[in-house]
């Protein structure tokens, strides 16, 4: 039969809301959707400190009482605006620094264990991971080692075992680092847990960030997707090849994995009337090596970073690109028009 119902909180919850408190279910019939009823708690952290908040979320109804438990946390956010987002609720992750030497930056932080039983954190190296620093560059997996409790560092995983109410120490080793990167934007470090270890904002000490570059040049952009934000930054003649750079940014909700294809895809048209097959078009995104293919990267919502074209055997006296496409894996093409070549 029908049922009413309606519910109640116990403990602090003065953060969460509920979308409905009360109301009545129809007699419920299968496969009818009618006669199931979803609530939403909705999770305010605004002014919280970090830290873990729970409540029981109480459902009255003539079938009796059902008891909920609810739980949210307030991630811990350096001075900085560093934040670390935890790979499972019971371990808490504290940012201790982030130091450079040469091109090496280490990444260290403390791992408490909160729960009531022993956990195995692993951390994973290699080619899973990334980082994206504030000049738009991504550093792969490749360029990623990590440590746990004192081990040496390794590329591809370290695991241990933390105690309940035990802190530890860990660390990720990023290599390869631009010279005036100053702040890591967006890193994930998988792990075996619920999800991958984010950082988020991270400051290198000792740098202090620059001013990202400025378009050199002028023209219009046609963008491949309504979530990114392309610019133009160059088009410049080199040796024997002339490139375009450009700075893609998400502004979108969710991850962007962006292709852009090169080979015989794509093609330009110059001011002299020539065409550029895409056998003399190659691209690169995030600081990769030119490809005459293909090249693809996962842009974070919220996250820039750079792409290259490049051109072959452009005509000398050519001082514009009137029309560029490049194919994308996206809803259309990437389109440039009456693009001027710096010489």
């Amino acid at each position: 039969g029908s049922t009413v119902y309606e519910l109640f909180t116990e403990g602090e919850a003065g953060w969460a809301k509920l979308d409905k408190k009360v109301g009545v279910i129809p007699e419920y019939v299968p496969a009818d959707a009618s006669t199931v009823e979803t609530i939403t708690v909705t999770a305010d952290r605004t002014g919280l400190a970090p830290g873990k908040y729970s409540f029981t979320l109480i459902v009255r109804s003539d079938l009796g009482d059902t008891r909920v438990p609810v739980s949210m946390t307030v991630e811990s956010q350096n001075a900085d605006g560093a934040q670390i987002f935890s790979c499972d609720e019971n371990l808490a992750f504290t940012l201790l620094g982030c130091t450079i030497t040469g091109t090496t930056a280490t990444i260290e932080m403390k791992v408490t264990n909160e729960g009531a039983s022993t956990i195995k954190l692993q951390l994973k190296g290699g080619y899973s991971g990334y980082a994206y620093d504030d000049q738009g560059h991504k550093l792969s997996g490749s360029n990623m080692s990590v440590a746990l409790s004192g081990d040496s560092y390794t590329p591809s995983s370290t695991s241990t075992e933390i105690p309940a109410g035990v802190t530890t120490k860990a660390y990720i080793r990023l290599y390869d680092v631009d010279d005036v990167a100053a702040v890591f934007n967006h890193i994930v470090v998988p792990t075996n847990r619920e999800s991958g270890l984010l950082l988020k904002y991270i400051a290198i000490e000792g740098r202090t960030p620059v001013a990202l570059p400025s378009p050199q040049t002028t023209g219009t952009v046609t963008s491949c997707s309504d979530e990114l934000e392309i610019e133009l930054l160059d088009c410049k003649y080199g040796t024997n090849y002339t490139t375009l750079s450009l700075r893609i940014t998400n502004n979108g909700a969710n991850y962007c994995n962006l292709q852009l294809k090169g080979g015989y895809s794509g093609y330009a048209y110059d001011d002299q009337g020539h065409k550029l097959s895409g056998s003399n078009m190659s691209v690169a995104l995030s600081g990769d090596s030119y490809t005459p293919s293909s090249t693809s990267t996962e842009i974070p919502a919220g996250i820039f970073t750079n792409a290259f074209i490049r051109l072959y055997n452009v005509d000398s006296a050519s001082t514009e690109f009137t029309y560029i496409t490049v194919p994308t894996n996206q809803g259309r093409e990437l389109i440039f028009q009456n693009v001027k070549i710096r010489k």
